[in-house]
């Protein structure tokens, strides 16, 4: 038996997925209205800090020095977490200061293929036909559901390559931590493994951020870096648990919904908070493309059929 089989509550790990996809769709909109007050190294180092300082009794409690005792694959794996995420959030967030939302929302849907490739190259993942269409159904729905914006990425891109560098590079990233920490999960519990993130990503970000601007944020601000970070931390405990009862093509294909939590959200807070970021303009195709996206997660996350 492969030894990093999934766990086979595929309910439960599709409810789980599915979950983290709406907070990583929640995320970015309370992220875009710090990012006027803090920089890309302040703002994830203030996000890592909180989340260690509220996971540290939980890992004292369950396990105390020996979340510590880990074999050098262990360790290695580990140094291959902390960096991918922590590149992963830096990177993201110093692109979308050169593109704008729609465009990075577009550029870092290579974060979910990534993964589902490397679920299938590298755990050699079983990929039905269903499963196929589902993705080819997925794709061709993100396609129309970012019509709108295809022609800003063109220009962005022209105008701000850098910005699109960025953000490319911070789907990689994300992919890496994915597949690694898809590895580390048969020695780690998930929030063993957020902890080192968290922790050790804070260290290194220590030395880029200025933790003195938080000085100048006022309530309402310092509300919102706390409830990003608390958001950080749960999806992402949320999304390694999910790994353990179904494949990462299939977590890949159910966070291929984000960008749909992203907007909807974003068209919320502009109707309850007119100016604080801007709603994205969707035509018929969009909405086209929105059922697309959704019919193409199911189909590729769908139960398979047992032989």
């Amino acid at each position: 038996m492969n030894k990093d089989q999934v766990a086979g509550r595929w309910y439960l790990g599709f409810g789980l997925a599915l979950f983290t996809a709406y907070m990583w769709g929640v995320l970015p909109v309370i992220l875009k209205g710090l990012l006027g007050s803090l920089d890309a190294y302040t703002l994830t180092w203030f996000r890592f800090t909180i989340a260690t300082c509220l996971l540290m009794p939980v890992i004292v409690h369950r396990y105390g020095w020996q979340i510590f005792r880990l074999s050098k694959l262990g360790w290695g794996l580990v140094v291959i977490c902390v960096l991918g995420a922590t590149s992963n959030y830096v990177m993201y967030l110093t692109g979308l200061k050169h593109i704008t939302p729609g465009s990075a929302q577009v550029v870092i849907q290579l974060a979910p293929m990534f993964m589902l490739l490397g679920g299938l190259v590298i755990f050699k993942e079983s990929f039905g036909l269903r499963q196929w269409f589902g993705l080819g159904v997925l794709v061709m729905g993100i396609a129309l559901f970012f019509n709108p914006r295809f022609g800003d990425l063109v220009v962005d891109y022209s105008a701000y390559d850098l910005g699109v560098f960025w953000v490319a590079f911070s789907a990689l990233s994300a992919a890496t931590y994915a597949l690694a920490q898809k590895r580390l999960l048969r020695l780690l519990s998930p929030e063993g493994i957020m902890f080192y993130i968290y922790f050790c990503g804070s260290i290194l970000l220590l030395s880029s951020a200025q933790p003195s601007q938080g000085w100048a944020l006022t309530p309402i601000q310092i509300g919102l870096v706390f409830l990003s970070a608390v958001i950080t931390l749960v999806s992402y405990v949320s999304f390694a648990t999910s790994m353990k009862h179904i494949e990462v093509s299939r977590v890949s294909m159910v966070l291929a919904l984000n960008p749909l939590f992203t907007v909807g959200n974003m068209a919320l807070v502009t109707f309850v908070v007119p100016g604080f970021v801007e709603p994205e303009s969707l035509n018929t195709l969009s909405w086209i493309g929105a059922v697309l996206v959704v019919v193409g997660s199911i189909l590729g996350t769908l139960k398979p059929a047992r032989a």
